[in-house]
């Protein structure tokens, strides 16, 4: 897919994702695809509650995968090529083309379909543009001063600023805030596993990103508790989920030996 192309598709994205939130997508759903994410403590999800579950489950899994990965590239260092770039390090946990979290759910579950997959981070993965290879990783350098350049976060910002917020993320229903959360959850794990699987030094838990060994049911609680605060409300669901997954990855942080 040439540079163009990326270019069009990253701007379909941005402003399908914000008609999605003005006209509040997350709607009523089926529960059985976040009683999977309860039972199981290791976030583990099946094909087959994805297929079962209902569209606009499965449309706000992908939302919440897409800012999984959005919290993964925040945390990385610095990132030497634009978007756009096909060695740019978000290639290896997406699709080369989507337009929105809808499009990239339907992939998905095509993905599923195939029965080829019985987990869905196995099935996700299969869709990545790149799956060998590098990512453009390094350190910027500013050219003037020679210095380590303090735009850390340049290349790493894929979605829009319009998000949910913590007002219209309480307003759902348990099972939709739960099914953000697990995707949420499993676009960080993606996100690991994809830079793992191509890279000789394998990468632990990022203890910040996700409190190890928690289910998105319990992080759903905390961020819950944290949406409920009047302070709070207005704040964005993305940064209520990077601070909360911060505080809990620091409170449950087992000890050095």
């Amino acid at each position: 897919m040439d540079v163009r192309t990326r270019v069009m598709l990253l701007g379909i994205l941005r402003s399908q994702m914000k008609i999605l939130f003005a006209c509040g997508f997350l709607l009523v759903a089926i529960v059985s695809f976040a009683a999977e994410s309860h039972q199981n403590s290791d976030a583990t999800l099946s094909c087959a509650s994805y297929i079962f579950a209902s569209e606009a489950e499965q449309t706000v899994f992908a939302y919440g995968y897409l800012e999984g990965v959005q919290a993964a590239l925040k945390w990385e260092v610095d990132i030497l090529v634009p978007l756009t770039n096909r060695d740019h390090p978000m290639w290896w946990v997406l699709p080369p083309k989507f337009d929105s979290p809808r499009s990239l759910s339907e992939q998905f579950l095509a993905a599923c379909n195939t029965h080829k997959y019985r987990e869905l981070l196995d099935a996700i993965l299969s869709l990545a543009a790149r799956k060998e290879g590098w990512p453009a990783f390094g350190i910027w350098i500013d050219k003037k001063t020679g210095e380590t350049s303090k735009e850390e976060d340049v290349n790493k910002k894929f979605l829009g600023e319009n998000t949910v917020t913590c007002e219209k993320y309480r307003a759902e229903p348990e099972s939709i805030r739960q099914t953000l959360v697990a995707g949420y959850y499993i676009g960080t794990e993606a996100y690991r596993v994809a830079i793992n699987s191509v890279s000789s030094k394998k990468r632990e838990d990022n203890l910040y990103l996700w409190p190890t060994g928690m289910s998105p049911v319990a992080v759903t609680r905390a961020v819950d508790e944290r949406c409920s605060t009047p302070e709070d409300k207005k704040i964005s669901i993305r940064d209520i989920l990077y601070l909360v997954n911060m505080e809990l990855s620091l409170k449950h942080a087992k000890p050095p030996k």
